[in-house]
This record gives C-alpha cells, structure tokens and sequence, in this order.
C-alpha cells in the first residue's frame, strides 16, 4: 500500500479550502422566503389574468344575454316559418305582456288566451289566435 505523505504544500492547500468554504458559508445571504413568495404570487396574478381575458373573450363572443334572447327569437320565428308580420306581433304581445324575451310566447299559450288580451284592440284578436293555433295546434287541439 502506498501511503501519501502530507507536505507542507498539500497542507496549507487544504487550510486554503477549508478557509474559502467557511467564508462561503458566512458571507452568503441568508434564505429569504419572501423573495420566492412574490415571485410565485406574481406568477399565479399572471396566470389569473390570462385566464380571465380568455374567458371574458369566450363570454363577448357569445354575446349578452339580451343579445342570445333575440337570437333565439329569430331561430323560433325562423324553425315556425313567421312572416315578418307575426314576428312583430309576437314582440308586441311580449312587450304587452312585459316579459324579458319574446321567445317566451313559443311556449306559453296561455298568453294568446282572450282574457290575456282583453286590453288589446279586438280586430287584432283574430290575428293573435290564428297565430296561437299556429304556433300551438297539437296543444290547442287536445
């Protein structure tokens, strides 16, 4: 076995990284958790912010809720085959009846009814029942 002698040279290298490696320990900055914790709060504020423009551009190109009531008008009036004519009446009558979207007359025959429209002019009567049974004839009929 060889053995390995320890020279003066060999030993004061060693004093020098013993003493490079304490000096590195001492002089360090300490660990600061709040440094990270901004980081990860500025991390997860951006992650927020990114979701929420993706979901507030999904919600505007859906439109308002007013805005998807009257598509949903124009798709009943358009799936019944209404002349312009009936489609405004139908407004008139949801307006008459104050209801938040005319699309609400396709399923409430009970709002063509006559004492439902007793304020209105009686020669339009003819009109709004001949819509109603339209609109309604396999409920009218039972």
């Amino acid at each position: 076995m060889k053995y390995m002698l320890m020279t003066p040279e060999l030993l004061a290298e060693i004093d020098r990284f013993a003493e490079m490696g304490s000096r590195l320990r001492t002089d360090a900055q300490p660990f600061e958790f709040g440094t990270i914790a901004w980081m990860l709060l500025g991390a997860f504020l951006a992650a927020g912010a990114i979701a929420a423009a993706i979901y507030a551009r999904a919600f505007l190109l859906r439109g308002t809720p007013a805005h998807r009531a009257r598509q949903l008008f124009a798709s009943l009036c358009r799936a019944h085959e209404l002349q312009r004519a009936d489609r405004r009446r139908l407004e008139r009558l949801a307006r008459f009846h104050g209801l938040a979207s005319a699309a609400e007359m396709f399923v409430r025959p009970e709002l063509f009814e006559l004492p439902n429209l007793a304020s209105i002019h009686h020669r339009d009567w003819p009109a709004h029942l001949k819509l109603r049974d339209r609109l309604f004839a396999h409920r009218v009929a039972n």
